[in-house]
């Protein structure tokens, strides 16, 4: 084998570049896979994680446009942003779905509110569920541990050379991070 490479400086060089591209290849994948699993692993970990409070938030929106649609309000909207929002997967742009659905829940309560006749008991569920909505997406924004390792893993995984290298690995969307 020395003698190979003795003589064909051109075929050591090149496994020279060989190695050295497996090495980067090999690392930047395994740091941006450690981040990508701690990202899943702080979405889901326990009762007080990302994908319960999502879970939550959207069994409050639909019970309010159960109460709103019942109140001969226009639903269809929120109903439509509902439909999109994925609490399994923390790369599949949950602060983009939960900021639309926020938006469309907004302007269909603003529109029950200026309703008048309606019961009081559903007025009371209506604003209960309202701000258990607000409540959970408050606590989603405040969950550090999640929002800093989802910020990490899209630094990560955005910066050279990893944002050439992942395009060939399990790469995903970035993970949702949750604004305040």
């Amino acid at each position: 084998m020395k003698k190979f490479f003795k003589y064909n400086v051109g075929a050591a060089i090149g496994a020279l570049v060989l190695i050295i591209f497996l090495s980067v290849f090999l690392g930047v994948n395994r740091t941006v896979s450690s981040y990508k699993n701690n990202v899943i692993g702080k979405f889901s970990s326990s009762d007080n994680s990302v994908a319960s409070d999502l879970q939550s938030y959207i069994d409050f929106a639909k019970q309010l446009s159960a109460v709103l649609k019942a109140n001969g309000c226009n639903t269809a909207q929120l109903d439509a942003e509902l439909s999109k929002l994925d609490t399994n997967d923390p790369f599949s742009g949950q602060d983009k779905s939960l900021s639309s659905i926020s938006s469309a829940a907004a302007v269909v309560f603003a529109e029950f509110s200026a309703k008048t006749g309606i019961d009081d008991q559903q007025k009371r569920t209506a604003v209960s569920c309202n701000a258990e909505m607000l409540s959970v997406i408050s606590r989603i924004q405040n969950n550090d541990a999640y929002n800093s390792a989802a910020k990490k893993y899209n630094k990560a995984a955005n910066a050279f050379p990893a944002s050439v290298i992942v395009v060939f690995t399990d790469r995903t969307d970035d993970a949702a991070v949750f604004k305040k």
